[in-house]
């Protein structure tokens, strides 16, 4: 059938109301990438200091404030670095699953 405004429109089945929503309690994080300007020679973005802690940090935190549980994280340039961060900081964040997904091989053939 046709909107108001003359555009067609297509009826969709949804969930009864009576179902409660579910929130979204998982995450794809990219901390994976070309060097950059951002970058150094031993540091990657995602552990650039930001007031006193690492980028990721801040990002993790965030996203399991807003009901995150399971992450998976995507890594490759200072991968283990970033990884050791990751394990540091999981120890803070009860309930939390982060799954590590290193393309560092894959990444650097390209």
């Amino acid at each position: 059938h046709q909107d108001p405004c003359g555009s067609a429109t297509r009826t969709m089945n949804v969930a009864p109301k009576t179902q409660p929503m579910r929130g979204i309690t998982r995450a794809l994080l990219s901390a994976a990438g070309r060097r950059t300007s951002l970058d150094t020679a031993t540091l990657p973005k995602a552990l650039i200091d930001i007031e006193g802690t690492p980028l990721i940090a801040h990002v993790l935190r965030q996203l399991h404030a807003g009901g995150i549980l399971h992450i998976v994280l995507v890594v490759s340039n200072h991968a283990a670095a970033i990884v050791a961060e990751v394990e540091r900081l999981r120890l803070s964040l009860p309930g939390l699953h982060i799954e590590i997904v290193d393309i560092s091989a894959t990444f650097s053939e390209i």
